[in-house]
């Protein structure tokens, strides 16, 4: 019975331990790169290139998990219905903006109209 609740989590785990590794090598590659990179750039552009640095292991870690666990085509599925979802939502706008681009760019106005 145990060997089977170990095996179903077996996957979760895995990614549990790649998130936490991916995170402990991100931070201390993070503040390794910015002390290193400090006398040479100044310390804001050393802890912004430490930053991208860290962003990128991060995003890393994210690609690593969802190949252990197979849970690719799922955010695939998630990020394409939220896109979906800003793309409905800003169609108003950008209909308004491509308007008042073209109203400006046209000078169909003068001065006195309403």
């Amino acid at each position: 019975m145990s060997d089977g609740i170990l095996e179903v989590l077996r996957p979760y785990l895995n990614a549990i331990l790649i998130g936490f590794g991916g995170f402990l090598v991100a931070f201390i590659l993070s503040q390794v790169v910015s002390r290193v990179l400090a006398r040479s750039l100044g310390p804001v552009w050393s802890r912004f290139i430490a930053s991208l640095l860290a962003l990128a292991l991060g995003a890393w870690t994210i690609k690593l998990i969802l190949d252990s666990t197979g849970a690719a085509g799922l955010l695939v599925v998630i990020v394409t219905a939220i896109t979906g979802a800003f793309a409905i939502g800003s169609e108003r706008i950008a209909g308004d903006l491509l308007a008042g681009i073209g109203i400006f760019v046209g000078r169909t106005f003068s001065a006195g109209d309403y």
